[in-house]
């Protein structure tokens, strides 16, 4: 994970290096949201309808942004550690 702005541009890579944090098990807690855009994604197209030439209902076309809270970013921990712990992993094997 990596905090983002709220701005267009992309964090340069000096700063996705220093503030990139992993953390164990996002995928699971984010089960249910992914599982909720797809949900949503499917009434985006049976939404998205042309009745008529020229007429035409749509939602909003944005990219979905999943926000996860701060407290959640700053319990991960970052590259140093993801190596040792890969390493630890190795190690064992």
């Amino acid at each position: 994970m990596v905090p983002i702005g709220t701005g267009p541009e992309d964090p340069d890579m000096e700063v996705v290096r220093r503030d990139m944090r992993f953390v164990d098990d996002i995928g699971v807690r984010l089960k249910g949201i992914c599982a909720r855009l797809a949900n949503l994604e499917s009434l985006r197209e049976s939404v998205t309808v042309e009745d008529e030439p020229g007429l035409r209902l749509e939602l909003d076309s944005s990219s979905p942004r999943i926000r996860i809270d701060r407290t959640v970013w700053r319990a991960g921990f970052g590259l140093k550690r993801l190596f040792s712990r890969l390493t630890e992993e190795r190690r064992r094997r």
